[in-house]
C-alpha cells in the first residue's frame, strides 16, 4: 500500500507566549516585587520552571538531611526555597494561561 507524499506546507502558526504576571509579596500586603513579562517565549518559561523546579527538590532534600543529622536550619534558607517555588510556579501559571488564551483564538 502505497502512502501520499506530505504536500502541506508548514504551518506559520504564532509562537505561543507568556501571560504577564507578577509575584513576590514578602510581607503579605499586596505589593508585588517581581514579574513575568509578556511576550516571552512559552518553552523558555516552562524550561526556566522545570529548571527551578529541580532545583528547590535538590535543595530541600540538602536542607532536610542537614537537619536530620543535627544541623541548624535558617530562616533565609526556608524563605529561599519559597520564593524559588514561588517563581518556578508563576512561570507554569503564565504558560498555562497563555495556552488556554492561545486556545480560545479563532
Amino acid at each position: 500500500m502505497s502512502h501520499p507524499e506530505n504536500t502541506t506546507a508548514p504551518s506559520s502558526a504564532q509562537q505561543v507566549t507568556l501571560n504577564q504576571m507578577e509575584f513576590g509579596d514578602p510581607q503579605l500586603l499586596g505589593t508585588r516585587l517581581f514579574s513575568i513579562q509578556e511576550g516571552v517565549d512559552l518553552l523558555d518559561g516552562l524550561r526556566y520552571a522545570a529548571d527551578i523546579g529541580e532545583g528547590v527538590h535538590q535543595l530541600a532534600n540538602r536542607l532536610a538531611a542537614s537537619i536530620n543529622e543535627g544541623d541548624l536550619a535558617y530562616l533565609a534558607e526556608v524563605r529561599a526555597l519559597a520564593l524559588l517555588a514561588e517563581i518556578s510556579s508563576t512561570l507554569a501559571r503564565a504558560s498555562q494561561y497563555a495556552m488556554q488564551r492561545a486556545g480560545e483564538r479563532p
